[in-house]
């Protein structure tokens, strides 16, 4: 090492992703909080946030994004490639006077709902082409070669009834990866592969889901929990009808 050089080491990239697009948020006005409540020094590469020059000990950052509702990152690193440890988190969009016309909102109160989620029917990513039970890898036929941009993701069957999570372990090539704790289902070819979206749930049941307009369908397949119990069902934010639970 030359008498000038600055080594740094790696401790996390972190990936955000707007939970009413499913797209990759790019905003540099990010301010990332250590456990303490301790500002950490952060750098920004192509979208990403690079924690430099930490202890690799497991823990709960707090970031502000401006744009987006303050958001959590848990990190588990034994979840992590200890090569390339990425993080996603996503976060809400904060809706203002400015910007409410470019989201659909679906707000409501169920006691005891758990979480709630969707998929947007029309941001299909990929079709399942083969799942090898032996190795783990999953082959996609991906023709317009999509990437894979984010952890979580919704095996969605052809009748689009129901849709089993995913979380993305590793991306080996264009139309392989593997993920983690596979779910126990039969894999059937065709089933779409689309990123999942999260919605705000609180203590009380208040709960709220948005939809940014940027497509002329606004269709969902939606999951919630409550009391222990899953409940999936399709919902078309354009009609703007009551979400009845």
């Amino acid at each position: 090492m030359k008498p000038d050089e600055i080594i740094h080491s790696l401790t996390l990239l972190i990936r955000l992703i707007d939970c009413s697009s499913g797209r990759q948020i790019r905003e540099d006005n990010v301010i990332l909080y250590a456990e303490s409540g301790q500002e950490l020094k952060i750098c920004m590469r192509e979208g990403l946030i690079l924690l430099l020059n930490q202890s690799r000990q497991d823990t709960n950052y707090t970031i502000h994004v401006s744009g987006y509702e303050e958001g959590m990152v848990p990190v588990c690193y034994k979840k992590l490639n200890p090569e390339l440890p990425i993080q996603t988190v996503y976060l809400i969009p904060k809706i203002t006077g400015k910007n409410r016309y470019a989201y659909l909102c679906l707000e409501g109160k169920m006691p005891h709902m758990e979480y709630l989620e969707g998929i947007h029917l029309s941001y299909t990513i990929n079709q399942l082409k083969q799942y090898d039970s032996e190795t783990g890898i999953f082959t996609v036929f991906n023709p317009n070669k999509r990437f894979f941009n984010q952890d979580k993701y919704a095996l969605i069957n052809t009748k689009k009834q129901d849709y089993h999570k995913i979380t993305m372990k590793e991306v080996l090539t264009p139309t392989t990866f593997t993920v983690w704790d596979p779910p126990d289902i039969s894999f059937e070819s065709g089933m779409i592969i689309a990123p999942v979206m999260f919605g705000r749930v609180d203590s009380e049941g208040q709960y709220a889901f948005y939809s940014k307009i940027d497509s002329k369908e606004q269709k969902y397949l939606m999951h919630f929990g409550c009391k222990g119990k899953q409940t999936f069902l399709q919902y078309d934010f354009q009609e703007n009808k009551p979400f009845l639970l």
